[in-house]
């Protein structure tokens, strides 16, 4: 069905897909923008080059399962039929791509929060979770650092998606391009968005910076990635967020 050179293709890509958008967060907030963000670093405490290799050694065994799981479970099922994967988009039409879009970001949401709480469980925690953690003050690089078991389990999400809804390539990039973007901010350690957001009717249920960073340094709160409804329905957000992220971004 493959052979080794589509898989190094796809772990290729898998890999530039990390490296790039972290290389590119940790430049711009320890270089470029360093002094401009100075004020808004969420930890005091500085990172150091053995944590942050241990991050990208880790980040790219991440990277090659993910790529593995994803050529067999994805695109290997699509070529045998079981799952809905289409090429044509004229089959369902632009409107149908972006919502599925939509939903898929909204879905992976949701099986994030209830995988990441039930990974928190003590004697699972230990097998699946714990090395993630050990990133208390978390860098660009800490995004795909993750037990081999744990990686297993982010990227399975995908899969089991295309087993039941029709979803064409291009909105399976779009969607992990977002993921990735989205979890190299959460890991940036700098807060990254509007003072105004957290209270915003519009935008406050988006999940800052200083949200899942606060996951990082006290692990009983906010399980969620992209959104707050699981942690706000569930009563996890942490009581201090709203005034942990002001403080953080100097709103009075």
């Amino acid at each position: 069905m493959f052979d080794f050179s589509t898989w190094v293709g796809f772990v290729s890509h898998d890999i530039l897909k990390y490296l790039i958008p972290a290389g590119a967060v940790f430049f711009v907030t320890r270089v470029v923008l360093a002094k401009a963000l100075s004020s808004r670093k969420i930890q005091i405490t500085q990172t150091n080059r053995r944590q942050i290799f241990r991050e990208i050694g880790w980040s790219l065994l991440s990277a090659t399962i993910f790529a593995s799981v994803s050529m067999l479970g994805i695109m290997g099922l699509a070529t045998l039929g079981i799952n809905k994967i289409y090429t044509d988009i004229s089959d369902y039409g632009w409107a149908y791509l972006l919502l599925s879009l939509l939903v898929m970001i909204v879905a992976h949401d949701g099986y994030f929060y209830w995988t990441h709480r039930l990974m928190h469980i003590p004697s699972v925690l230990r097998v699946t979770h714990l090395l993630h953690h050990r990133s208390r003050v978390t860098t660009p690089w800490t995004a795909y650092s993750f037990d081999p078991i744990e990686a297993v389990i982010q990227v399975a999400f995908a899969p089991l998606f295309a087993l039941f809804i029709p979803i064409h390539p291009v909105a399976l990039l779009i969607w992990s391009l977002h993921m990735v973007i989205r979890n190299v901010m959460g890991h940036s350690g700098y807060e990254l968005f509007p003072a105004s957001m957290p209270r915003s009717r519009y935008f406050g249920w988006i999940t800052s910076v200083t949200h899942h960073d606060l996951h990082h340094q006290n692990a009983r709160w906010n399980f969620g990635l992209y959104f707050t409804w699981w942690d706000r329905l569930m009563g996890t957000e942490h009581p201090e967020y709203l005034e942990r992220f002001e403080a953080t971004t100097n709103v009075k």
